[in-house]
């Protein structure tokens, strides 16, 4: 029952810390930071160009 606040970046800047198992792939992150309205707000608009994934630690969206 570990878990871990994942910090949510958009273009390197804290916009959201979720909470979710240790062991949490790229892809559940990735779902549950997309889902949350704070970081919806600071994508919309914006073309996604990368996303970095640190396990266990944070995922920044890289927009243009």
């Amino acid at each position: 029952d570990q878990v871990v606040a994942f910090v949510v970046q958009v273009n390197g800047k804290l916009r959201e810390t979720i909470l979710l198992p240790t062991d949490a792939n790229e892809e559940t992150v990735k779902t549950q930071a997309l889902a949350s309205p704070n970081v919806q707000k600071w994508l919309k608009g914006a073309t996604l160009k990368q996303v970095v994934f640190v396990p266990a630690r944070l995922i920044n969206f890289v927009t243009s």
